[in-house]
């Protein structure tokens, strides 16, 4: 058909002839598959020709997969178990978030926690502070120059932290610590030293091939020569508890002595306990009996510790001595379980 005499058009009628279907070939596992209706005889299946095959299955049950073998354990944490192995339960596993205020212990706490602050945030916020404080800013006599320093080192601290938080809420409280500090003996021991160290890292092997990881927050070397170890603290307790308190720490400290004496032998002499809030020390002697007892303690708590996160039982040390749980700040919680 002529359209015009450029173009032409054809028309044709043709029948579709349909196409065959490819011919599926089964896999050897759908045979299998579609031949055992149902789960148990497809594994019965499964094991009669893995048995045929040339590696054979040693057992119908496959073994539990096990967790990977704990190589650290954070010292502090370890002595939070020697405490109480619930609390190294909710602290470490189940991590719940803290009331910055607990109304059962208000008249307790200071007035400066009012706002939302997380205590274990605070105690990290001062740790760093202590960290990078220049100490012999404490020398000088004028309470406003310590002050002014404090928020200083505050702001440097909350903006590296990134907390948004007003910062005068807790400048008076690193004052006053500076404060304490300031009339504290411990204050001179540090600045006559002959060196410091800061935030010493290491590490203990036990000998079940777990290693006990700490760091140390001041280190200083006497004029006699001799080391000696400082941890701070900063719970919030009255100086009527500071004794009580410090002994909490005793199997930490010992660890610390036997940790520095691997590098500095004799010549370690003591840790001190430092509580923030309160001004106040307490030591804790280097003997080789002590720290011999120590040792032996690390490996049983460790043992022990390592047997509580295979079996996920953490037993409630307030079943045997209820007074161990007060003032912990888990205590609600753990208590209402």
């Amino acid at each position: 058909m002529k359209y015009d005499k450029r173009y032409s058009i054809r028309v044709e009628k043709r029948t579709i002839t349909p196409t065959r279907k490819p011919r599926l070939v089964k896999s050897a596992g759908l045979k299998t598959l579609s031949s055992n209706p149902n789960a148990e005889q497809f594994y019965n299946t499964l094991y009669e020709k893995g048995q045929e095959s040339e590696t054979s299955f040693q057992s119908k049950l496959l073994s539990p997969i096990e967790n990977p073998p704990i190589t650290g354990i954070l010292a502090t944490a370890l002595c939070d178990f020697a405490i109480c192995p619930a609390l190294y339960r909710w602290k470490y596993i189940l991590c719940p978030p803290l009331p910055a205020q607990d109304k059962l212990q208000e008249n307790e706490r200071s007035s400066i926690f009012k706002e939302s602050l997380d205590p274990t945030v605070m105690g990290t916020f001062f740790h760093r502070c202590m960290e990078l404080a220049d100490l012999t800013v404490l020398r000088r006599n004028e309470h406003d120059e310590i002050y002014n320093y404090s928020q200083e080192l505050a702001n440097r601290v909350l903006s590296e932290m990134e907390l948004d938080i007003p910062a005068e809420t807790i400048i008076h409280e690193l004052a006053a610590m500076f404060l304490k500090l300031k009339e504290s003996p411990l204050i001179n021991q540090i600045l006559t030293a002959r060196r410091c160290e800061r935030e010493i890292a290491f590490i203990y092997k036990a000998d079940n091939s777990v290693n006990i990881t700490g760091q140390i927050d001041l280190l200083f070397q006497d004029a006699k020569g001799y080391w000696h170890i400082v941890d701070y603290k900063s719970d919030k307790i009255t100086s009527s508890q500071v004794v009580e308190h410090a002994r909490r720490y005793e199997l930490q400290m010992m660890l610390y002595l036997i940790a520095a004496r691997k590098h500095f032998g004799q010549k370690v002499s003591k840790a001190t306990i430092y509580f923030l809030r309160t001004g106040e020390s307490y030591d804790f002697t280097a003997t080789d009996k002590n720290l011999s007892l120590a040792r032996q303690r690390l490996e049983d708590l460790a043992n022990r510790l390592l047997s509580s996160i295979a079996t996920g039982r953490f037993d409630r040390i307030s079943d045997t001595n209820p007074t161990q749980c007060r003032g912990c700040p888990y205590g609600n919680l753990c208590l209402a379980r």
